[in-house]
């Protein structure tokens, strides 16, 4: 067998994929930074959906794209991914008072849609927002005021303020989705009264924000693939009406993470690994424009890959899916070169990687079958 890996550089350069850019403009006084990633196929003229993926408090929108590693599902998914930044790593959700006053990052990210749309061309009917944490609580308030250009929403460990709920008035049904640990530390499942509701009580005020606050709850359990893990999924799912719909991902005894990756937050708690969170934001936001429901194909379906130890110092251990047909990992340089080629055979489910002559640094480890592919980032110390 011989074997092949990806090896990426992740901060400065991105794997056979997506194109790292920055832009800065001055907001308000202030100099605003994001960061654009374009999928691989992307070609002037292209007009792609456009993702908003927004930080949690004290972070930044690079160590957000570290988290998530939304641009592996932008490419293959075609979509450009956007990790815009909070001023100082903050972002004006409502906490402070006046409700208005800040760096008014409302007008920030409806600017933000604006440039990368007059440089790289966006599909306007479908431009999505999901964030964590404090980012996820600015999902929430961009789906209230900018409805008429977010066609779906998406939060992670978050909730919306009390001040932010109370002025809430999209001029549309907004389609939301919700992935909550019952065990978060940081963000209460139960909420925080006189700051923020309850995820129960979230359910319902976007519910009724909706136009149907009857609508019948309809729970699945998500495929509890990795035991170990200490955690368990289930799936609600609130059918609304043909404008919107309202999905909420239950993390039994998680914490304040982003399920399916193992990112060891400070009082993240109990990671769940069954969920691939972003797959499965995509997966909702396609379904959506502004004009509606929308008929996209399924991307195909990413590998389980799970690894380990990480970081690594010589031996990286690969468990995943039985693969019918065999398939390959790949390892690349910098400049794109292919430094190594292992074919693996057909229902082989677990693979020894040598990195004991691999220099130090972030990598990034691809497992391909076929049309379908999965990717970890791992440190090499």
């Amino acid at each position: 067998m011989r074997l092949l890996l990806l090896l990426v550089f992740a901060v400065t350069s991105l794997p056979l994929a997506a194109q790292l850019i920055t832009r800065n403009f001055l907001f308000n006084s202030y100099n605003r930074i994001y960061d654009l990633e374009l999928p691989t196929s992307y070609a002037p003229g292209d007009r792609l959906p456009l993702v908003l993926d927004l930080h949690y408090l004290g972070q930044d929108g690079r160590g957000q794209d570290t988290l998530t590693d939304f641009f592996l599902v932008a490419d293959t998914a075609n979509f450009i991914i956007c990790h815009p930044w909070g001023q100082s790593t903050n972002w004006n959700v409502g906490f402070n008072a006046p409700y208005t006053s800040g760096d008014r990052d409302v007008g920030f990210i409806s600017a933000v849609i604006d440039s990368i749309d007059a440089e790289f061309g966006v599909d306007r009917q479908r431009i999505y927002v999901t964030g964590m944490g404090q980012g996820g609580f600015m999902a929430h308030r961009l789906a209230c005021e900018l409805s008429g250009k977010i066609a779906a929403m998406a939060a992670v460990g978050a909730s919306i303020t009390d001040s932010a709920a109370f002025y809430c008035a999209p001029i549309r049904p907004v389609p939301v989705m919700l992935i909550h640990g019952t065990a978060d530390s940081v963000i209460p499942y139960a909420g925080n009264p006189g700051f923020w509701p309850g995820v129960d009580a979230l359910v319902d005020f976007w519910l009724d924000k909706n136009g149907c606050p009857n609508s019948v709850r309809t729970t699945t359990a998500y495929p509890n693939t990795v035991v170990a893990d200490n955690s368990t999924v289930n799936r609600h799912h609130y059918a609304c009406n043909s404008a919107s719909e309202v999905v909420l991902y239950e993390v039994v005894n998680g914490g304040f993470t982003w399920p399916g990756h193992n990112c060891n937050l400070l009082n993240g708690g109990v990671v769940n690994l069954d969920l691939p969170s972003s797959v499965e934001i995509w997966n909702f936001f396609r379904q959506w424009s502004l004009s509606g429901p929308v008929n996209t194909p399924a991307p195909a379906a990413p590998l389980g890959l799970q690894i380990g130890p990480n970081p690594v110092h010589e031996g990286l251990y690969l468990r995943f899916d039985r693969l019918p047909k065999g398939g390959y990992a790949r390892l690349i340089d910098l400049s794109g070169k292919e430094i190594y080629a292992e074919e693996i055979a057909a229902g082989n489910q677990e693979l020894r990687v040598d990195l004991a002559n691999v220099p130090a640094g972030m990598y990034l480890l691809r497992l391909e079958a076929g049309a379908q592919f999965t990717a970890r980032r791992i440190v090499r110390q």
